[in-house]
Protein backbone atom coordinates (compact mmCIF):
# COMPACT_ATOMS: atom_id res chain seq x y z
CA UNK A 1 0.00 0.00 0.00
CA UNK A 2 1.46 3.36 -1.02
CA UNK A 3 1.45 6.32 1.38
CA UNK A 4 1.19 10.05 0.76
CA UNK A 5 3.54 12.54 2.42
CA UNK A 6 0.94 12.89 5.20
CA UNK A 7 1.04 9.14 5.82
CA UNK A 8 -2.44 8.45 4.45
CA UNK A 9 -3.11 5.55 2.05
CA UNK A 10 -3.10 6.45 -1.63
CA UNK A 11 -5.91 4.68 -3.48
CA UNK A 12 -4.94 2.94 -6.70
CA UNK A 13 -7.78 1.09 -8.42
CA UNK A 14 -5.36 -1.25 -10.18
CA UNK A 15 -4.27 -2.60 -6.78
CA UNK A 16 -7.80 -3.50 -5.64
CA UNK A 17 -9.39 -6.89 -6.23
CA UNK A 18 -12.55 -8.58 -4.99
CA UNK A 19 -12.37 -12.30 -4.26
CA UNK A 20 -14.01 -15.04 -2.20
CA UNK A 21 -13.55 -14.86 1.56
CA UNK A 22 -11.34 -17.58 3.06
CA UNK A 23 -10.63 -18.70 6.62
CA UNK A 24 -7.23 -17.01 6.40
CA UNK A 25 -9.04 -13.66 6.16
CA UNK A 26 -10.84 -14.04 9.49
CA UNK A 27 -8.35 -12.20 11.69
CA UNK A 28 -8.03 -9.26 9.31
CA UNK A 29 -11.83 -8.98 9.10
CA UNK A 30 -12.00 -8.90 12.90
CA UNK A 31 -9.33 -6.17 12.89
CA UNK A 32 -11.40 -4.04 10.50
CA UNK A 33 -14.46 -4.44 12.73
CA UNK A 34 -12.45 -3.32 15.77
CA UNK A 35 -11.06 -0.34 13.87
CA UNK A 36 -14.53 0.74 12.75
CA UNK A 37 -16.49 0.73 16.01
CA UNK A 38 -15.77 2.72 19.18
CA UNK A 39 -14.36 1.54 22.47
CA UNK A 40 -16.53 -0.95 24.38
CA UNK A 41 -18.90 0.15 27.17
CA UNK A 42 -17.76 0.02 30.83
CA UNK A 43 -17.33 -3.53 32.07
CA UNK A 44 -16.87 -4.99 28.58
CA UNK A 45 -13.18 -5.42 27.81
CA UNK A 46 -11.57 -5.23 24.38
CA UNK A 47 -10.76 -8.91 24.76
CA UNK A 48 -14.48 -9.66 25.12
CA UNK A 49 -15.30 -7.49 22.10
CA UNK A 50 -12.67 -9.26 20.00
CA UNK A 51 -14.21 -12.60 20.99
CA UNK A 52 -17.64 -11.19 20.10
CA UNK A 53 -16.50 -10.13 16.60
CA UNK A 54 -14.94 -13.56 16.10
CA UNK A 55 -18.29 -15.11 17.02
CA UNK A 56 -20.09 -12.85 14.51
CA UNK A 57 -17.69 -13.78 11.69
CA UNK A 58 -18.14 -17.48 12.45
CA UNK A 59 -21.94 -17.11 12.38
CA UNK A 60 -21.66 -15.35 9.00
CA UNK A 61 -19.39 -18.10 7.68
CA UNK A 62 -22.07 -20.62 8.52
CA UNK A 63 -25.15 -19.05 6.99
CA UNK A 64 -24.14 -16.55 4.28
CA UNK A 65 -23.99 -17.84 0.71
CA UNK A 66 -22.23 -14.67 -0.51
CA UNK A 67 -18.85 -14.05 1.16
CA UNK A 68 -16.52 -11.59 -0.56
CA UNK A 69 -13.58 -9.44 0.48
CA UNK A 70 -11.92 -6.46 -1.20
CA UNK A 71 -8.12 -6.48 -1.07
CA UNK A 72 -5.28 -4.16 -1.92
CA UNK A 73 -1.83 -5.51 -2.69
CA UNK A 74 -1.22 -6.29 0.98
CA UNK A 75 -4.38 -7.25 2.86
CA UNK A 76 -8.18 -7.22 3.16
CA UNK A 77 -9.67 -3.71 3.22
CA UNK A 78 -13.39 -4.48 3.06
CA UNK A 79 -15.94 -7.27 3.20
CA UNK A 80 -19.55 -8.08 2.42
CA UNK A 81 -21.39 -11.14 3.69
CA UNK A 82 -24.90 -11.68 2.33
CA UNK A 83 -27.61 -14.33 2.22
CA UNK A 84 -30.27 -15.04 -0.38
CA UNK A 85 -32.60 -17.31 1.57
CA UNK A 86 -34.99 -16.03 4.23
CA UNK A 87 -34.48 -19.16 6.32
CA UNK A 88 -30.84 -18.15 6.63
CA UNK A 89 -31.79 -14.96 8.47
CA UNK A 90 -33.71 -16.98 11.04
CA UNK A 91 -30.74 -19.33 11.22
CA UNK A 92 -28.57 -16.33 12.10
CA UNK A 93 -30.75 -15.45 15.09
CA UNK A 94 -30.74 -19.04 16.32
CA UNK A 95 -26.99 -19.25 15.76
CA UNK A 96 -26.43 -16.02 17.65
CA UNK A 97 -28.51 -17.26 20.59
CA UNK A 98 -26.51 -20.49 20.68
CA UNK A 99 -23.17 -18.68 20.38
CA UNK A 100 -24.19 -16.12 23.00
CA UNK A 101 -25.04 -18.84 25.48
CA UNK A 102 -21.73 -20.61 24.85
CA UNK A 103 -19.79 -17.34 25.10
CA UNK A 104 -21.50 -16.49 28.39
CA UNK A 105 -20.89 -19.96 29.83
CA UNK A 106 -17.19 -19.66 29.02
CA UNK A 107 -17.17 -16.44 31.05
CA UNK A 108 -18.18 -18.09 34.33
CA UNK A 109 -14.54 -17.94 35.41
CA UNK A 110 -14.83 -14.14 35.48
CA UNK A 111 -16.21 -12.08 38.34
CA UNK A 112 -20.00 -12.35 38.85
CA UNK A 113 -20.40 -8.66 38.00
CA UNK A 114 -18.61 -9.17 34.69
CA UNK A 115 -20.85 -12.12 33.87
CA UNK A 116 -23.97 -10.01 34.39
CA UNK A 117 -22.61 -7.34 32.06
CA UNK A 118 -21.72 -9.90 29.40
CA UNK A 119 -25.17 -11.48 29.69
CA UNK A 120 -26.84 -8.05 29.41
CA UNK A 121 -24.68 -7.22 26.37
CA UNK A 122 -25.78 -10.33 24.49
CA UNK A 123 -29.44 -10.13 25.53
CA UNK A 124 -29.53 -6.65 23.98
CA UNK A 125 -27.90 -8.01 20.86
CA UNK A 126 -30.47 -10.80 20.50
CA UNK A 127 -33.32 -8.35 21.15
CA UNK A 128 -32.06 -6.06 18.40
CA UNK A 129 -31.62 -8.93 15.93
CA UNK A 130 -35.18 -10.06 16.66
CA UNK A 131 -36.54 -6.56 15.96
CA UNK A 132 -34.63 -6.46 12.68
CA UNK A 133 -35.98 -9.84 11.63
CA UNK A 134 -39.57 -8.80 12.37
CA UNK A 135 -39.23 -5.52 10.44
CA UNK A 136 -37.73 -7.23 7.37
CA UNK A 137 -40.28 -10.01 6.96
CA UNK A 138 -41.00 -9.16 3.31
CA UNK A 139 -37.37 -9.57 2.21
CA UNK A 140 -35.82 -12.82 1.01
CA UNK A 141 -32.26 -11.49 0.79
CA UNK A 142 -30.01 -9.81 3.34
CA UNK A 143 -26.80 -7.79 3.46
CA UNK A 144 -25.68 -9.45 6.67
CA UNK A 145 -22.36 -7.67 7.26
CA UNK A 146 -20.70 -4.94 5.25
CA UNK A 147 -17.73 -2.73 6.07
CA UNK A 148 -14.85 -1.03 4.28
CA UNK A 149 -11.74 0.08 6.14
CA UNK A 150 -12.06 3.79 6.88
CA UNK A 151 -8.86 4.70 5.02
CA UNK A 152 -10.29 3.32 1.75
CA UNK A 153 -13.80 4.74 1.80
CA UNK A 154 -15.10 7.08 -0.88
CA UNK A 155 -13.43 5.31 -3.81
CA UNK A 156 -16.18 2.96 -4.98
CA UNK A 157 -14.98 -0.16 -3.16
CA UNK A 158 -18.17 -0.47 -1.13
CA UNK A 159 -20.29 0.09 -4.22
CA UNK A 160 -18.42 -2.68 -6.06
CA UNK A 161 -18.98 -5.11 -3.19
CA UNK A 162 -22.65 -4.15 -2.96
CA UNK A 163 -23.31 -4.36 -6.71
CA UNK A 164 -21.69 -7.77 -6.80
CA UNK A 165 -24.01 -9.07 -4.12
CA UNK A 166 -27.13 -7.51 -5.65
CA UNK A 167 -26.32 -9.09 -9.02
CA UNK A 168 -25.84 -12.44 -7.30
CA UNK A 169 -29.16 -12.03 -5.46
CA UNK A 170 -30.97 -11.36 -8.74
CA UNK A 171 -29.53 -14.56 -10.21
CA UNK A 172 -30.89 -16.42 -7.18
CA UNK A 173 -34.39 -15.01 -7.91
CA UNK A 174 -34.39 -12.83 -4.78
CA UNK A 175 -37.17 -10.25 -5.00
CA UNK A 176 -36.17 -7.91 -2.16
CA UNK A 177 -32.98 -7.32 -0.15
CA UNK A 178 -32.71 -5.61 3.21
CA UNK A 179 -29.82 -4.22 5.21
CA UNK A 180 -29.72 -3.05 8.80
CA UNK A 181 -27.63 -0.16 10.08
CA UNK A 182 -27.64 2.49 12.80
CA UNK A 183 -27.76 6.26 13.08
CA UNK A 184 -25.42 7.54 14.34
CA UNK A 185 -22.68 4.97 13.88
CA UNK A 186 -22.77 4.09 10.17
CA UNK A 187 -22.78 5.86 6.81
CA UNK A 188 -26.43 5.03 6.23
CA UNK A 189 -26.73 7.55 3.37
CA UNK A 190 -24.64 5.17 1.26
CA UNK A 191 -27.59 2.77 1.13
CA UNK A 192 -29.87 5.47 -0.28
CA UNK A 193 -27.27 6.18 -2.97
CA UNK A 194 -27.32 2.54 -4.10
CA UNK A 195 -31.12 2.35 -4.22
CA UNK A 196 -32.27 1.30 -0.76
CA UNK A 197 -35.12 3.03 1.08
CA UNK A 198 -35.85 3.21 4.81
CA UNK A 199 -38.55 0.71 5.76
CA UNK A 200 -38.46 0.90 9.57
CA UNK A 201 -36.77 2.75 12.42
CA UNK A 202 -36.56 1.85 16.12
CA UNK A 203 -34.32 2.15 19.18
CA UNK A 204 -31.35 -0.19 18.86
CA UNK A 205 -30.88 -1.72 22.32
CA UNK A 206 -27.46 -3.16 21.50
CA UNK A 207 -25.97 -0.06 19.83
CA UNK A 208 -27.38 2.27 22.49
CA UNK A 209 -25.69 0.18 25.18
CA UNK A 210 -22.44 -0.02 23.21
CA UNK A 211 -22.31 3.69 22.30
CA UNK A 212 -23.67 4.79 25.70
CA UNK A 213 -26.23 7.05 24.02
CA UNK A 214 -29.57 6.57 22.25
CA UNK A 215 -28.96 5.05 18.82
CA UNK A 216 -31.61 4.51 16.18
CA UNK A 217 -31.75 1.34 14.11
CA UNK A 218 -32.67 1.64 10.43
CA UNK A 219 -33.95 -1.19 8.24
CA UNK A 220 -33.33 -0.40 4.56
CA UNK A 221 -35.02 -2.32 1.78
CA UNK A 222 -34.52 -2.52 -1.99
CA UNK A 223 -36.68 -4.26 -4.58
CA UNK A 224 -34.69 -6.12 -7.23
Amino acid sequence: MNLSMEGQPVYNASNISIRDYSAQDKQRCIDIMEETWSDPPPGITKEMIRAYWRMIVEIMEGYCDWQKVACDSESVIGLLFGSTTRDMSLRKILGMIRSSILFTLRSFTRKPGDLRKIFSFFCRNILTESKVWLHSSDADGEVAFFVVSESFRGHGIGRSLMNGFLDFAKRQDVSRVYVYTTNPGCNWKFYEIVGFKVKASFDDDMASYYERSLTKGLVFSRKL
